[in-house]
Order: structure tokens, then sequence, then C-alpha cells
């Protein structure tokens, strides 16, 4: 599959009664298909079968009927068409409108170009737009070989980005894009840490979102995922290769993920660091509530895997909801690396799942010392209510 179409053709021929075929075409998309003849005739072809070769990456491919249309702060301009990448526009918004809903379209950013108070929305704020099906979703991601991922600055908004809508119902990739708090930072001229800005907030129904190789920083909630009613789920999230940065929140609960109401969730190597406090802030010492991962007993099905939860203000993953599991992941300075159930959760609330292959290294405790907001702590991994699981 090259430019967005199939290109050469090689034939292998075997010799009869061959049960398999082992081939190396390298990186790249490829597709094969089988036909099998002798003295009495040639069957009919198989279908087709599509193989992706990627180093782990996702691959990103053009659907039939789809369009694309190129963003560039830095290039662009909203009089142009957008739909080249030698003719893209200049704002979000502008993109957005080239994107159509219910379409496997791509919206493209250019690399190392920023964005300040420009959310991925429409008109209001939120991106209402769902993709066409899981197999062929709506796809935000990059052009350019500037090594920089495109950058998308709060300043003064109060949001990174929405994705709401009564009847939303989803189909959306995001690929390499930096989300960050700008003014939330120390470093920033215009530091103000008692704002309330969230990173990416899904707030609808529907589902099939992907997060690979982005950023989301400093934002008062990092990652939030919660339907609009108790009676509605989202299903099949999945963030991969992503970091999940520093978020905090100065007298108030401040989450790394906090997912609410969804069934089928992963996160696939990813780096979640030091969610839910920030020492050198007035009263944002670490605290019991704040999590890397805070996992409420609404969801279910959640593999996290592969993945390093670091420095949390309490609970690296904090699993409270059925079938949740963690394999593979290596816990740093937490102090509880990884929790299943819950000492005070009711009785429909217990934890099953599973806890295989995990790590705890260098715990710590919570709060300051010496005041009465210290909890001394370093818990590597622990069990509390549960109907059953597998360590």
């Amino acid at each position: 599959w090259v430019n967005n179409a199939w290109n050469g053709t090689q034939t292998f021929t075997r010799s009869a009664n061959t049960d398999d075929y082992s081939d190396t075409p390298g990186l790249g998309r490829f597709r094969s298909r089988v036909q099998a003849f002798n003295d009495g005739g040639d069957s009919a072809w198989s279908t087709w079968v599509v193989v992706n070769g990627t180093d782990g990456w996702t691959p990103i491919t053009l659907a039939p009927g789809a369009r694309e249309g190129f963003i560039s702060s830095s290039m662009g301009s909203d009089s142009n068409s957008g739909l080249s990448a030698d003719q893209p526009v200049r704002t979000l918004y502008r993109g957005y409108q080239l994107v159509r809903n219910a379409s496997a379209d791509h919206m493209r950013l250019r690399r190392g170009d920023q964005w300040i108070e420009q959310p991925i929305a429409g008109q209001y704020g939120s991106w209402y737009k769902a993709g066409r099906s899981a197999a062929e979703p709506i796809v935000i991601h990059t052009y350019g070989d500037n090594p920089a991922r495109p950058i998308i600055k709060a300043g003064a908004r109060d949001i990174g980005m929405r994705i709401q809508g009564a009847d939303y119902n989803g189909n959306l990739w995001l690929v390499g894009i930096h989300f960050q708090a700008n003014r939330r930072m120390p470093t920033d001229p215009d530091f103000n840490p008692n704002t309330n800005v969230n990173g990416l907030v899904w707030y609808g129904r529907g589902g099939n979102l992907l997060v690979e190789d982005c950023v989301f920083e400093y934002y008062s909630m990092n990652i939030t995922m919660q339907p609009p009613t108790a009676a509605d789920v989202i299903r099949g999230i999945t963030f991969r290769r992503s970091q999940i940065l520093n978020s905090y929140a100065p007298g108030s609960h401040s989450q790394g993920f906090y997912i609410v109401g969804v069934d089928g969730m992963l996160v696939d190597e990813c780096l979640v660091d030091h969610n839910g406090w920030l020492p050198y802030v007035a009263n944002c010492h670490s605290t019991i509530f704040n999590h890397n991962f805070y996992l409420v007993p609404s969801s279910t099905n959640v593999l996290i895997r592969n993945t390093i939860p670091s420095r949390a203000s309490a609970t690296g993953i904090q699993m409270r909801g059925r079938n949740m599991n963690s394999f593979n992941n290596l816990s740093l300075k937490n102090p509880l690396g990884i929790t299943a159930g819950h000492a005070m959760a009711s009785a429909d609330q217990n934890w099953t799942g599973s806890m295989r292959y995990n790590g705890a290294l260098d715990g710590a405790d919570i709060g300051v010392p010496n005041t009465s907001t210290f909890a001394p702590r370093g818990f590597g991994m622990s069990v509390h209510r549960s109907t059953g699981g597998v360590l």
C-alpha cells in the first residue's frame, strides 16, 4: 500500500501439501490471497487478507471516500482550501470545519507548530463529529518532518479537548498531539496554579477512541471519561505509548486518569507520572484522594499493561471495578503502588480481575511530614474488597 493505492504484485508458488509459508516483507501495509491448482483445475482465489507490518505503532491509512485537511499555525491561511499540505489553513476551528461528520476524514496538524487558546473543537468549544465506523474513524494526526509534536496550549481557556454530545457515538483517533495547560506550568511567565483546566474530556455516548503518542500535562484532570448519565456506557477506549503528566488542583481532587462508566479500556506502554499534586504550590501537597489511575466501580473490562505509573499523589493504579487487570507494569515511588478493591467499598463494588507480573519499587508517604496532612504509606500492592482475582 503506497500513496493510498495497492502497488506491485509478487507471486509465490509452493509445492503440494505445504501447510504454511513465511514471508518477511518489512514495514508497511500488505495484502495476500491464496489459490490452489492441480490437474483438476484451479480453485477460486481466497479473499484478500490485509497485514500491517509496523514497529508497534498503529498504521494510519486513508479510507475510501475520505479526505485530508491540513492545518499549520506557521504557514497556513484560513483563505486556503486546506485540502493539501501546500495549502494549509491556519486555525484549528477552520480545520475542524473541513472534517465531515460520519466520515473517515483526517485532520492533520503540522509538526512543530503550536496553537494557543484554540481547542480542537467547533464553534462552542467541543468536538461533536463522529467517525464512519470503528474500522474507519476520523483521525487527528500530523504531517511534516519536524521531530516535535504539534502542541495545543490551553492559555486562558478551561479545556484541552472536550468530546461530547447527547448522541455522540465516537470512532475517533488522536495520534501524535501534545496538549498542555501552559499557564499552570511553574516555568510559564503567566503561571497561575489556581485555574481549573481539564485536558481530554469525553462526556458523551459511544466509544472507539484511540489515543496514541500523545502528551497531556499540567491539567487539573488530565484524562476524564464519563458518560452523560449512569445508564450510558462508553465502550472501547485505548491509550497507547502516551504520556499523562503532572496533573494538580489546589485544594481539590485531581487525577491522571479518571474513568467512569467505561466498558472496555486498554492502556498500553504509557508513562503516567506525578499526577494529583504539585509540592511547591500552596495547598497542593499529596493527598489520599488523588491518583495516577482512578478506575471507579462503574467501569469494567479494563487492562493496564506494560505501563509505568510513577510518583502519584497516592495510588499508581487504583482498580475498583469488575474485571480490572494490571499486567507487567512497573510502579515507581508511589505511596500505594497497585491496589485492587477498596476497604470502604460496598459489597456490590467488589473488585474482580488480576494483578500479574507487576513490579513495585521505592515507595513514598503522603502529605507533608510533621503536619496534619502526613500519612505514612509505602505499600507495593494490596487487595481489599474483592470476589475473586488472580495474583
